[in-house]
């Protein structure tokens, strides 16, 4: 196939359903899973990148039919359609283009969390959801609404989610129930096959529920900006086809969709935004015990001063070569922000100026050695770190440290991943 010069998004959505979307579902589902799998070399996921796959599969389901013509699908057809996919590229006016700021948040955002380890973030969910929330006095959030998250006890909904990844790995890309055949029960055992079935039936959905569920997330108000759109498979990894077969079109979806990120979203569906208020001081949590390992260290709390009442940043880490300021955000930024779109800096500014000027005034307090901040020593550098709940990937490029609060502390932001 000829090689293609650069489309429009919408050139490549046209390509893409000229293909019967059940075939083409059922084709992306069956790939070989080293083209997903984190560690594949550069050379693979030019080729084949799981965020090209699954913007494939995403346009295929939101605008192909189950009705066209079937035609032979092979990974030859699929590669085209993904170099069909990496050269797009929307032409803009000159005034309007966009900066390094807004085009390296939208690709690191696309791309990067395919880079990293699902099983450490799916580990995180029950150390911060079950771990941190039971040391955690200031929190409204329970036990109940944690285990109403996948609709099973948290611990078997993230067994259950990696049991149906398993399942679909071994049966190209398509949910089989196998859980309960002689030959299978030892790789399940400790897996109960209700919770599996339970959790797999709330991941799953039709093109027609498909649909509805990217109409009912707000658009990236640019036009040019709708490849980085809301993609549903993220939240409904496992497509009902016609015939009734369940395929996973990006299988590392099924293990994403237990991820701290992904379960905050869901909680924010069930409780609204006191979810979210509720999460904050178990987030907190977890950061102290992560900084209670750092070896050699002395961890203090935040520190409660002044009239009427201010708080400091939430944990203080005396090192004996400096001491390290550190203030927890668990605020997130929007799918629109994450895409680069016209609103991200005022997101950013949002998510971090506070922290930034929370951890200026804490280590002016230090310095100045007031009286309830005498116990943190100020006879050492003070640096200042910022984690936020989910990454934001350039965070510390000067394109977001010139559009933010300027500080005077030496400071960086990391995630929770990161730190």
């Amino acid at each position: 196939m000829n090689e293609p010069t650069s489309i429009t998004y919408r050139q490549f959505i046209d390509e893409v359903r000229r293909y019967n979307t059940a075939d083409l579902i059922t084709a992306l589902a069956a790939l070989d899973p080293k083209w997903s799998q984190v560690g594949s070399t550069y050379d693979q996921w030019r080729d084949l990148s799981p965020w090209g796959l699954a913007a494939i599969a995403r346009e295929s389901l939101l605008y192909g039919n189950v009705h066209r013509a079937s035609r032979p699908i092979g990974e030859a057809e699929i590669r085209h359609l993904h170099l069909l996919f990496a050269n797009t590229y929307e032409r803009r006016d000159l005034e309007e283009r966009d900066g390094p700021l807004e085009i390296l948040t939208r690709h690191t955002h696309e791309q990067f969390p395919f880079q990293e380890s699902d099983f450490e973030e799916i580990t995180r969910s029950i150390a911060v959801l079950r771990f941190a929330r039971a040391a955690t006095t200031d929190t409204t959030l329970t036990d109940d609404q944690v285990d109403g998250l996948l609709g099973v006890p948290l611990e078997l909904g993230v067994g259950a989610a990696v049991a149906i990844w398993l399942i679909c790995q071994a049966h190209k890309g398509q949910w089989i129930d196998v859980l309960e055949e002689p030959q299978f029960m030892e790789a399940f055992e400790g897996v109960s096959p209700g919770a599996v079935r339970e959790v797999r039936e709330s991941l799953t959905i039709d093109q027609a529920g498909f649909k509805a569920a990217y109409e009912s997330v707000p658009a990236p108000t640019s036009p040019h900006l709708t490849r980085w759109g809301y993609n549903p498979l993220s939240r409904y990894p496992l497509i009902r086809l016609p015939d009734g077969s369940i395929v996973a079109p990006q299988p590392r979806y099924i293990l994403r969709r237990v991820s701290l990120g992904s379960l905050y979203y869901t909680g924010m569906e069930q409780h609204g935004t006191s979810f979210s208020r509720a999460l904050g001081p178990v987030v907190e949590r977890y950061v102290g015990q992560q900084l209670c390992l750092v070896s050699g260290g002395l961890l203090n709390p935040e520190i409660t001063w002044g009239q009427p009442e201010k708080k400091s940043v939430d944990w203080f880490l005396v090192l004996p070569d400096c001491v390290v300021l550190i203030e927890v955000k668990s605020t997130r930024l929007t799918l629109g922000a994450r895409s680069g779109d016209v609103d991200l800096v005022q997101k950013l500014q949002q998510a971090l100026d506070k922290a930034r000027g929370q951890v200026d005034k804490s280590a002016e307090l230090v310095r100045q050695q007031h009286p309830a901040f005498m116990h943190i020593p100020n006879d050492r550098p003070l640096f200042g770190l910022i984690v936020t709940a989910e990454p934001v990937y350039i965070a510390n490029s000067p394109w977001v440290d010139e559009r933010l609060r300027a500080m005077d502390t030496p400071t960086r932001i990391k995630s929770l991943r990161y730190l």
